[in-house]
């Protein structure tokens, strides 16, 4: 399992016995490297070059909690700011757009579809904020994406959310648009605050990575003697 949250799912829904999982965490998905005037060229093709954004990555659909964000970020403590949605739709049915209208988001509101990687890390670069409200994760990748690339994150204080954020998060009640919207006002406009997270989220990062994972793996794999 890729976190002690996702394991003790298994164990609680599916009855598998504890001594036949192990937790590996697998490592953070590099980022590609931009070329110097690469990032504020893609911001500025997406209009965001002179804007302060809040970003959210990840599939549109409801486990992802986009309703409760979007009435957060209609909060009068983030109207400085504009929300970046960079995933393609899944499954659900929400009318996204037309909830941020109907918000008074308007313009604010940036609903990118799926996006390369190149535009990916531009967009870590440039938000002021990660945002990840999910209401359930089995690992959550954007939280140490958002980490790596040195950007202040506010994730969900449930399931692997904690677990993966370590110290380097400031969480908050997913259910609570009022707490996320909280939350996204500190770690974008308080400046010690915000320091004080990408240097603690930068720490974080390093107690994952894939060759420890893939080594955890292999020796489940391959038992002591060398027999396969």
């Amino acid at each position: 399992a890729d976190s002690r949250d996702c394991a003790a799912d298994l164990i609680r829904f599916y009855g598998v016995a504890p001594d036949k999982i192990t937790v590996a965490y697998p490592g953070p998905i590099p980022s590609v490297t931009l070329a110097p005037g690469r990032r504020g060229a893609i911001l500025a093709e997406l209009g965001l070059a002179e804007r302060a954004f809040v970003l959210f990555v990840g599939t549109l659909q409801p486990r992802k909690n986009l309703r409760r964000l979007l009435l957060a970020m209609a909060s009068p403590t983030l109207a400085g700011y504009d929300l970046v949605v960079a995933g393609g739709r899944g499954w659900g049915g929400e009318e996204l757009e037309t909830l941020a209208h109907g918000l008074g988001l308007g313009a604010r509101a940036h609903f990118l579809g799926y996006v390369s990687d190149e535009t990916k890390a531009a967009l870590l670069q440039g938000a002021r904020a990660l945002a990840m409200p999910s209401l359930h994760e089995g690992f959550g990748f954007p939280v140490l994406e958002a980490q790596m690339a040195g950007t202040p994150v506010v994730a969900s204080n449930t399931s692997s959310l904690p677990e993966v954020a370590g110290d380097g998060a400031i969480l908050v009640d997913p259910l609570d648009p009022a707490a996320i919207a909280a939350g996204l006002a500190v770690a974008a406009g308080d400046d010690a605050v915000r320091a004080d997270l990408i240097a603690r989220g930068r720490v974080n990062v390093a107690r994952f990575s894939w060759d420890t994972c893939a080594r955890q793996i292999l020796s489940l794999l391959v038992p002591v003697g060398g027999r396969r």
